[in-house]
C-alpha cells in the first residue's frame, strides 16, 4: 500500500502545482479542509473512488496518472573503508530514506564481501521504487584501483538502473565540497588522499594505499599509537598516557590486541586513532608528537596539491573522520595560514550528498 500512497501523494502535488494552485485553493474546489488536501500530499491517506473521479476531473488527469509511477530518483553510494552510506532522494530533493552499513572497500575485504554489502543495501533502500526510476551514482574507496572500477561497473549493470556511474570516494567530496569550483580537496579518514580540481579534470595527490602513503591517515595515528604503546612496554620508547588509554580500550592486554589486530587489519589498526587524542586530552608528549608528524604530512600534501595553482585563493576543503576533530583543523589551518594561499573550510555536509548531486548531473546528461 505504501507505493500507492507515495505515488498519489506526489502526483497529486505535482499536478496541482502545476495548474498553480495552493492546497487550500485545491481543497475548495473539491469541498475539503485544507488539513484533509495537506494530508493526501503527505501520504497519510487516499481519497474515496468518487473524490478521485473528481480531483482527476480538476487536474484535467486520469486515475491512471494519479497513481503512475513517474518520479525520478537519485541514489547516491558513499563507501568507506569504516562504512557505507546510502542515501535516496527524489526529484524535489525530498530524502526517501537513508541507511549505513558496513565499511565496501573491496581492498580492504575483497571484491566479493564488498558486492555482497552493497547489493543488500541497494535492495534496502529501493525496496519499494523500481531500478528504472534510480539514477545512481556510487562513489567507493578503493573503487579504482587494480580493475576495481570496471568489475563495480559490471556489478552495477545488473540492477538495470536509470543510468549510472562509479568511482572514488574522492569524488562525492570534490562534488560535495567544490562542486564545479577548482580547488582542492584533502580527505582524512582510514586513509588519506588529495584531489585537486581543476578546468573539470582530476589529479590525485597521495591515496596511495596504508602500506605506501606516509601519514595523515586515522590508519597512520592508529599505527602510530600501537608503535608507541608496544615501545613503552618493551621499555625502547617513552612512557606515555597512550599505554593506559589502549589498556582501557582492550583490556586483554598485548595478546588481545595482537590477535585483533592481525585479524581484522587495517581498520582494526584505524580502531587505535581515538586513543591519540584522548591522550592529548592528558597533555601527553607522545600523542602530540604523533599528531604533528602527522598533520605536517597532510599539509604536505595540500601545499604539494597547491603547486597546480599559480594565483588568487585556493579552495580548500578538508573532509573525513580525522578533520572532524578540532585539534587537526585548527593546527592544519594554523600551518597555513603562513602562506595565506588557502580558503579553507571543513566539509559541513556528510559525502554521500555529493554523490547524489553527481546521481543528478547523470540524469541531465540522460535526458540531453
Amino acid at each position: 500500500m505504501s507505493a500507492y500512497l507515495r505515488n498519489f501523494a506526489r502526483n497529486l502535488r505535482r499536478l496541482r502545482r502545476e495548474k498553480g494552485l495552493t492546497q487550500k485553493e485545491f481543497a475548495l474546489l473539491l469541498g475539503y479542509s485544507e488539513k484533509t488536501v495537506s494530508k493526501w500530499e503527505c501520504e497519510t491517506s487516499i481519497p474515496s473512488v468518487e473524490t478521485l473521479f473528481e480531483i482527476a476531473k480538476n487536474l484535467q488527469t486520469s486515475i491512471d496518472d494519479l497513481f503512475r509511477e513517474n518520479d525520478t530518483f537519485y541514489l547516491g553510494i558513499d563507501g568507506g573503508g569504516t562504512k557505507t552510506k546510502l542515501s535516496l532522494v527524489d526529484q524535489e530533493g525530498k530524502v526517501i530514506r537513508s541507511i549505513e552499513v558496513n565499511g565496501c572497500n573491496p581492498i580492504d575485504i575483497g571484491f566479493e564481501s564488498a558486492t555482497i554489502i552493497l547489493k543488500d543495501a541497494i535492495y534496502s533502500i529501493c525496496r519499494d521504487i523500481p531500478f528504472s526510476s534510480v539514477y545512481l551514482f556510487a562513489g567507493i574507496a578503493g573503487g579504482t584501483s587494480a580493475g576495481m572500477q570496471e568489475r563495480f561497473r559490471t556489478f552495477f549493470e545488473k540492477f538495470h538502473f536509470a543510468a549510472f556511474a562509479n568511482d572514488s570516494d574522492n569524488k562525492n567530496i570534490v562534488a560535495a565540497g567544490l562542486g564545479k569550483r577548482d580547488g582542492i580537496t584533502l580527505i582524512m579518514g582510514t586513509g588519506i588522499c588529495a584531489f585537486v580540481q581543476k578546468d573539470r579534470q582530476y589529479i590525485k595527490i597521495a591515496g596511495w594505499g596504508y602500506l605506501i602513503d606516509n601519514g595523515g591517515s586515522g590508519y597512520n595515528l592508529g599505527r602510530d599509537a600501537l608503535n608507541a604503546y608496544f615501545s613503552a612496554i618493551d621499555g625502547t620508547g617513552n612512557k606515555t598516557r597512550l599505554t593506559d588509554e589502549i589498556n582501557v580500550m582492550h583490556p586483554g592486554g598485548v595478546q588481545e590486541i595482537m590477535a585483533y589486530i592481525y585479524r581484522e587489519g587495517r581498520s582494526a589498526v584505524a580502531s587505535f586513532a581515538p586513543a591519540v587524542f584522548a591522550a592529548l586530552k592528558e597533555d601527553d608528549a607522545v600523542a602530540k608528537e604523533i599528531l604533528e608528524r602527522n598533520i605536517q604530512e597532510a599539509v604536505h600534501i595540500i601545499n604539494t596539491a597547491a603547486n597546480s595553482f599559480s594565483v588568487g585563493k585556493i579552495p580548500l576543503i578538508l573532509a573525513g573522520g580525522l578533520t572532524n576533530h578540532p585539534y587537526v583543523s585548527e593546527r592544519i589551518k594554523t600551518l597555513l595560514q603562513k602562506t595565506d594561499r588557502f580558503d579553507l573550510k571543513v566539509l559541513d555536509c556528510e559525502p554521500v550528498n555529493g554523490a547524489i548531486l553527481l546521481a543528478r548531473e547523470l540524469s541531465k546528461e540522460e535526458k540531453g
